[in-house]
């Protein structure tokens, strides 16, 4: 007993942190198992599950944006095609609008159908909806089409006013923006003309085919001297917003 008790004096710091680690040891152990606990992990994965949920759910609506404009998008392609398969009197190449610049959002547009396709300057450029512009520009790959809705000097096109059996021809030569409607000068001031009236091209002066769809006629106002009458067409087509179109050539 006197042996165990003087090992015991001579190493009794040692026992002490033993004891010590003993402890630390059962406190960890007891502090890990509380730790890591299924109701702390449940906490955690829904303090992570909050910070991330609108992330997701921002992801899932931009991408169910993406889908509805790729749906629209193919929509109008659709459309444009479907028209190409009507305009059988004409050759109807279709093309994807490449450029706008935006400070002259409504002047002109960039397609990327070009000379290698057979397009050339003065066609006719059409939407699913009616004549949008013609060719001003070309290129090997690419074509510049300014719009109708562009008020240029050049930007003149032969239109016929139908009516009935009766038929006036005037012009195409500008577009009021705040209106949003194309308007045709140089019609008699003694036409028939009435509100609701089909406006279409008449191939007079142009190289593009007569019996393209131009407009309504939504208002009619005399010019200044009174001599003439000004009409206000609406369009179906939306130059704000055009991404495919289809060019049509002189014929097969």
């Amino acid at each position: 007993m006197k042996k165990y008790q003087r090992y015991f004096r001579k190493h009794h710091r040692l026992w002490i942190v033993f004891a010590f680690l003993i402890g630390f040891i059962g406190l960890y152990f007891s502090l890990y198992s509380s730790f890591f606990s299924f109701s702390f992990f449940s906490d955690i994965g829904a303090f992570i599950q909050g910070l991330f949920s609108p992330v997701t759910l921002d992801y899932i609506n931009i991408t169910n944006q993406q889908v509805e404009a790729l749906k629209e998008e193919n929509q109008r392609l659709a459309e444009v095609l479907e028209l190409k398969n009507t305009t059988s009197n004409y050759q109807g190449i279709v093309a994807r609008v490449l450029y706008r610049d935006l400070d002259y959002w409504f002047q002109t547009i960039t397609i990327d159908k070009g000379e290698k396709e057979g397009i050339e300057e003065g066609m006719a450029v059409v939407d699913e909806y009616g004549l949008i512009g013609k060719v001003v520009q070309t290129s090997s790959y690419s074509s510049l089409v300014r719009l109708v809705s562009a008020n240029h000097e050049h930007n003149k096109i032969a239109v016929s006013v139908l009516v009935g059996d009766d038929v006036y021809n005037g012009i195409l030569q500008g577009y009021d923006p705040q209106e949003e409607v194309l308007l045709v000068s140089s019609i008699r001031s003694t036409s028939n003309i009435e509100i609701g009236s089909i406006v279409q091209t008449n191939g007079l002066g142009e190289v593009f085919p007569t019996g393209i769809y131009v407009g309504e006629v939504v208002s009619i106002v005399n010019d200044e001297l009174g001599l003439s009458k000004i009409l206000k067409v609406k369009p179906k087509s939306s130059f704000d917003d055009i991404r495919y179109v289809m060019v049509l050539g002189r014929g097969n």
